[in-house]
Parts: structure tokens; C-alpha cells; sequence
């Protein structure tokens, strides 16, 4: 994908604390889909490889379980991840997921220390 790419790219130019913020349209874990069908490997493969190969962590959430529904599933694709740079700068750096009202998405979600 060339999401998984460019993410690559970018990870390799930075030369301190990267935050990346967004909805990644992916998932890299069971808990990323709390309801709706079982996670299959291939769902995950990708995305865990660029965050592995780049060294880039998920960052700790708070608040709600997901980040998009259709009222059937509920995923987790919205994402804050962070290089070591990062977590070493912020450690207690969390992401919280807000109540999402009427709309597929909740509003992005709000970073800040636990």
C-alpha cells in the first residue's frame, strides 16, 4: 500500500520525535475491532510490518474502543503512533477517542497526558 510507503519514507528523514496522527483505514490487533467479524492476518500483516520495520509504537488510548462504525462492526483505525524519540520526550503521552454522537466517526482524536 502506499500508505505503508510513504509512512516508510517519511520514518526514514526524521531525525527526532515523530508523532503521527490520522485515520489509517487499518487495523495491526484484535482490540482494534471489538465487535464485528474475527481479525485475519492478512488484515494486520501489512501495517504490522511498516510499524515494525520503521520502529513505530501505537500510542496508549483512552475513552472510547473505536474510531468508525457502520452500527454492525466497530474498528479502531484512527491511530496516534510515535517513534522512541517520542515516547522518550512524552511518556505519558495518551490518545483519547471521543464519544462519536450520530456519525460514523467520532470527532479526531484529542491527544494529551494521562
Amino acid at each position: 500500500m502506499v500508505l505503508w510507503v510513504d509512512l516508510k519514507s517519511l520514518a526514514a528523514n526524521v531525525q527526532g520525535p515523530m508523532l503521527c496522527m490520522g485515520d489509517y483505514n487499518a487495523i495491526f490487533q484484535a482490540d482494534d475491532r471489538p465487535q464485528g467479524s474475527s481479525i485475519q492476518d492478512i488484515e494486520v500483516r501489512d501495517f504490522n510490518e511498516c510499524l515494525i520495520d520503521i520502529g513505530i509504537h501505537d500510542v496508549k488510548t483512552t475513552g472510547g474502543s473505536y474510531t468508525w462504525t457502520n452500527g454492525h462492526t466497530c474498528i479502531r483505525i484512527d491511530k496516534g503512533i510515535v517513534n522512541v524519540g517520542w515516547m522518550m520526550l512524552m511518556p505519558a503521552i495518551e490518545v483519547n477517542i471521543l464519544s462519536s454522537g450520530v456519525y460514523h466517526h467520532p470527532p479526531p482524536p484529542q491527544i494529551g497526558t494521562g
